[in-house]
């Protein structure tokens, strides 16, 4: 499996960082950050395409689809209050949370990115893809 490899890959680079003299750390901090970044889209989509249809979706029902809780999508908030809840964004590497989801309108914003919209839009930007196959892979959910 991919996600391996790269795991086995920055552990060596974590190894070598942790044994390198100064002027080497540079080299090590590049490869660490890469690999981090492709370790994070990795763990995204897999947390995404979790859920196994059940069944093949016949229509697409709009409606029900943008209803879909994109806090479904996303696991666990790292904040949250009763209208709102805070993630680190999914289309951007970050550390501090960037990322909101409003409850009331089942909407969200990226203050990091400056993206935002419904759960298709976020379905779009995270696979690159476009709305039709968004509702698509969000219908599964239904």
């Amino acid at each position: 499996m991919k996600i391996d490899s790269l795991e086995k890959d920055l552990t060596k680079f974590y190894r070598l960082h942790s044994g390198a003299v100064q002027s080497e750390k540079w080299f090590c901090n590049m490869y660490i950050k890469k690999y981090n970044e492709k370790l994070n889209k990795l763990y995204r989509s897999l947390c995404f395409y979790k859920h196994k249809p059940t069944t093949e979706a016949k229509g697409y029902d709009f409606d029900l689809i943008r209803a879909i809780p994109i806090k479904d999508l996303l696991g666990e908030p790292v904040m949250a209050s009763h209208n709102r809840a805070k993630y680190l964004c999914p289309l951007h590497n970050e550390k501090k949370p960037s990322f909101n989801w409003y409850k009331d309108t089942n909407s969200w914003y990226c203050f990091g990115c400056a993206k935002g919209g419904s759960v298709i839009d976020l379905v779009m930007a995270m696979d690159g893809c476009d709305a039709t196959e968004a509702i698509k892979k969000l219908s599964y959910y239904v």
